[in-house]
Order: C-alpha cells, then sequence, then structure tokens
C-alpha cells in the first residue's frame, strides 16, 4: 500500500532547542572573564591617573607655599559639629570636586559594616554625590614634608613575625621593601577606621586596602611626594577586614634619612609638623 509523503519538520524538537541554548549559554559566557579584568584594569587605569594628578597638586600646593607641603588634620575637611568645612586644598582651589578622591573601583561608597561587624556612621560630607568624600587616605606623618625630600620610606615585609607593629627602629638588615618615593595619598582599608575616620589619614593601625587585580590578593595604588602613582603589593592576611598579627598596618611603615637605620612611621608622639624632613 503507497504510503503518503512523510510530514516536513518545520520547527526543532525540545531537545534540539535545549542544545542550542546550552550552546549560547556557554558562547555568551567564554569572554566573561576577559571583559571583567578588562574593565578591572581600566578602572585601576583612572585610579592610578587621578592619583597622579594629587601628587600634581601637593607639588602645585606646595610651591605656593614655601615648599611645604599641608598640616594632615585639614588638608580635605574639618568637622564642626554635624556640618563638614572646605580643608586647605578645597578652599584653595586646588580641589574642585569629590571625583578626583574617587577609586574607579569603589566609587567612594561605605563599606556594608566597619571592622566591629557594626554598620558604619556616615561623615559629614563636602559634596552630597557619593558616601564618602575621599577613597583617599593623606599618610599623616608626611605632613609638612619640603619638596625635593630624601627621606626613604619602606614597609616592614614580614608582618607576621613582628606582630601589630614592627617596633620603633630597626636596622637595614631587617625585611624592608622599600617605597618608590615619598608616599603622600592611598587607598586605605574602608571597613577598619576609614569608615568612620573624619580626618581621612592613614595612621596608627590603619590598614592598606587591595581592591585592584583581585578579591584579597590584590595590588594597593599610591601617589608620591616625586609627581608619581604606582601599584603596590602589600603583604596579603587572611581577613583583610579585621585586624590580625599578619596584617600590614601602618604600624609597619618606616622611614630613613640614612638608609641605614630606620625609624617607625608612626609609633609614638615624638614628633611635630614637617619632623619628616629629618626624623630622629
Amino acid at each position: 500500500m503507497p504510503q503518503g509523503p512523510h510530514p516536513v519538520r518545520t520547527g526543532f524538537t525540545l531537545i534540539e532547542l535545549l542544545v542550542v541554548i546550552g550552546l549560547l549559554a556557554v558562547i555568551s559566557a567564554l569572554p566573561l572573564p576577559a571583559l571583567a579584568s578588562a574593565r578591572q584594569t581600566a578602572r585601576s587605569t583612572v585610579t592610578l591617573q587621578r592619583l597622579g594628578q594629587l601628587s600634581t597638586v601637593a607639588n602645585t600646593y606646595a610651591a605656593d607655599n614655601n615648599d611645604r607641603l599641608w598640616t594632615a588634620t585639614n588638608w580635605l575637611k574639618t568637622i564642626d559639629g554635624d556640618r563638614a568645612q572646605a580643608g586647605v586644598l578645597v578652599e584653595g582651589g586646588y580641589i574642585e570636586r569629590g571625583e578626583a578622591l574617587e577609586c574607579a573601583v569603589n566609587g567612594r561608597r561605605l563599606p556594608a559594616s566597619d571592622s566591629s561587624g557594626l554598620p558604619p556612621t556616615p561623615p559629614p560630607m563636602l559634596w552630597s554625590d557619593a558616601e564618602v568624600d575621599s577613597d583617599f587616605a593623606f599618610v599623616h606623618q608626611v605632613e609638612g614634608a619640603r619638596l625635593g625630600l630624601q627621606t626613604q620610606f619602606a614597609w616592614y615585609a614580614d608582618p607576621a613575625a613582628r606582630g601589630w607593629s614592627g617596633g620603633i627602629w630597626l636596622d637595614n638588615d631587617e625585611p624592608l621593601e622599600r617605597l618608590p618615593g615619598v608616599p603622600l595619598f592611598l587607598e586605605e582599608n574602608p571597613a577598619f577606621y576609614h569608615a568612620n575616620d573624619e580626618m581621612l589619614t592613614f595612621k596608627g593601625f590603619d590598614q592598606l586596602d587591595r581592591r585592584h587585580d583581585g578579591e584579597g590578593n590584590g595590588r594597593s595604588l599610591m601617589a608620591f611626594l616625586e609627581g608619581h602613582a604606582a601599584a603596590t603589593a602589600p603583604p596579603a592576611d587572611d581577613s583583610p577586614e579585621g585586624l590580625e598579627l599578619s596584617d600590614l598596618t601602618a604600624g609597619h611603615f618606616y622611614l630613613s634619612a640614612t638608609g641605614r637605620r630606620w625609624r617607625a612611621m608612626t609609633i609614638g608622639r615624638d614628633y611635630k609638623y614637617g619632623w619628616v624632613n629629618n626624623p630622629r
């Protein structure tokens, strides 16, 4: 008995559709890591440029003020009750808007919680376009630095061997990692002190944030007095939002006028404005 023509399929079966959808999902996911990496690199590049501009700001300010930098406590703002008053860089027109102080990765945002696990207290603001005025902190003990400063800076390369601070004095044979200049501005871990710190200075047990090129073990960006910014690789810890003996803090930063004996940058209070020019 002759058979009629076979019916012609006009669409895909369910299995074929599922296979196609699965293939499309795989193909579409392939470039995502590369795109994410390119986006991260672009944001880090923008942040480096902004830090480099802050280095230029510092040199311009010093040239206008007897070749010396400002005091640490009023570089950006001062707090009067619940109001923020413009500091020397804003009042003098050296910084005009908050974007100049923004890390392109963090976007001037507060952390979800501070180092105690509590919601951070929003600080009084100069600008209303973000949650904090600055992602960058000024290195406190560099206040009053002169242009052309020859003091050398380093951090202790093995914080776990020394505890929360490296001690007041170190000899040159200690494991120190020298910095490529006089550090001015850096990215402080916002969960530890920076979340509630109105002065925006790096001191005491403050820690660096390593938000560039990877989570937890990435790089931290800095601006230097010599007119440049650079990525640094501080020693990593397992808990960047807490304080552990292995953490690199401001207490592990050292400076030396001779390069032979190194003085802790933040331990003790026997310094004053301009002390960095002749540390003893």
